[in-house]
């Protein structure tokens, strides 16, 4: 059974069944259909062990997020030097992001611009609901080669009535879409709302977490940042890491991913230089791979914190890396021995350099120091 046949059995905790498009792709995990009447691109997936945190105290938080997220993907994607917009650090290419409730749940409708540039303007739509099983992801394109007039009727509008001249949010305000329903995000705005009143839960998800989990394989309890989940603990060669994620805007970037390592190999007999030395080799190891195939690398590991009951000084790195046509990536990570059983701690937090390095070094260090075991 294909993955549109799922959709509509709603076997994966989501029920929608797709317009009468042309089906490009239907594979078992994802669908790819085409829309020919507007020259759309829908690709609808699946992620299990995916999250998407829409609890309402999270909700600003989120929002910022997916803010930071998509300029850093926009800015990705710009195919030109320059583009005076970008001069404003506030800006951002987020147009709307809504939160919508269904029965058993909720759902998240994101709109925002992918190229603005003259002769090539694209809005990428989206829409996700979580479900017990995973994220269920929409996600179309609506695209043009004719760029500009909407907004230059309403600036012209504007001015006539002497009016001041229009922002972009004015310019982007669905109340303009009846009159202008070729646009790329009247036509982007109607699927969002097409998708709305479609979806049905056949298996809600449960309460986000909240407050600090238990981690058995580990030994440990911590209290993960928000929006964050727990999805697997695995045990390797060195010992046991936990892994969570947390998703913004997309189930395909800016997937933020958390991951607490214990190593099982006490280390006492070492003196403290020697565990800096193991702790610096690591890092070095561990930026190395997860650099690996990437331009423009950059890595620094320096002395973190000082001796703090029950840690040892710990180390902090930071990795860099970018892969043509995605959002520059970045590693953080705080390094500890635990003074009581001289093993060996990791705190890893990626995501991308939207966000700031000092914002990742503090979540980092929060989550370290709400480390109980």
């Amino acid at each position: 059974m294909g993955f549109l046949a799922d959709l509509a059995a709603g076997t994966l905790g989501v029920r929608v069944v797709p317009p009468p498009l042309t089906v490009v792709e239907d594979h078992a995990d994802h669908a790819r259909l085409r829309d020919d009447r507007f020259g759309l691109s829908w690709m609808l997936t699946f992620n299990a062990g995916l999250h998407l945190d829409l609890g309402m105290d999270c909700w600003n938080e989120l929002v910022t997020d997916a803010r930071r997220q998509t300029r850093a993907l926009f800015e990705s994607m710009i195919q030109r030097d320059r583009w005076p917009r970008l001069d404003d650090p506030a800006f951002s290419p987020l147009i709307e992001a809504e939160r919508f409730v269904l029965p058993g749940g909720a759902g998240l409708s994101v709109l925002f611009r992918t190229h603005c540039e003259p002769g090539h303007e694209t809005v990428t739509g989206h829409t996700l609901v979580p479900t017990a099983h995973g994220l269920f992801h929409a996600r179309w394109i609506s695209a043009a080669r004719e760029t500009g007039g909407r907004e230059s009727v309403l600036f012209a509008e504007a001015h006539l009535q002497g009016r001041s001249t229009p922002t972009l949010d004015f310019f982007d305000a669905a109340v303009h879409d009846a009159r202008f329903p070729q646009h790329v995000l009247s036509i982007a705005r109607s699927v969002k709302l097409w998708w709305r009143g479609r979806l049905e839960l056949t298996a809600p998800p449960p309460p986000p977490p909240r407050g600090a989990i238990a981690l058995p394989e580990l030994g440990c309890a911590i209290t993960p940042p928000p929006r964050f989940a727990h999805y697997e603990t695995a045990r390797h060669p060195f010992g046991a890491a936990a892994y969570f994620n947390r998703a913004s805007f997309s189930s395909l970037d800016a997937i933020d991913k958390l991951q607490i390592a214990r190593f099982a190999e006490p280390l006492g007999q070492l003196q403290l230089t020697e565990l800096f030395a193991h702790m610096f080799e690591l890092a070095r190891a561990d930026a190395s791979e997860f650099t690996h195939g990437m331009e423009g690398v950059t890595y620094s590991a320096t002395k973190g914190r000082p001796y703090s009951e029950p840690w040892l000084p710990s180390i902090v790195a930071v990795a860099e890396g970018t892969r043509p046509g995605y959002p520059r990536s970045r590693l953080v990570w705080e390094w500890s021995f635990a003074e009581r059983t001289y093993q060996l701690w990791m705190v890893l937090l990626y995501t991308t350099t939207a966000i700031p390095v000092d914002e990742l070094h503090q979540t980092v260090q929060a989550v370290r120091d709400s480390l109980r075991d």
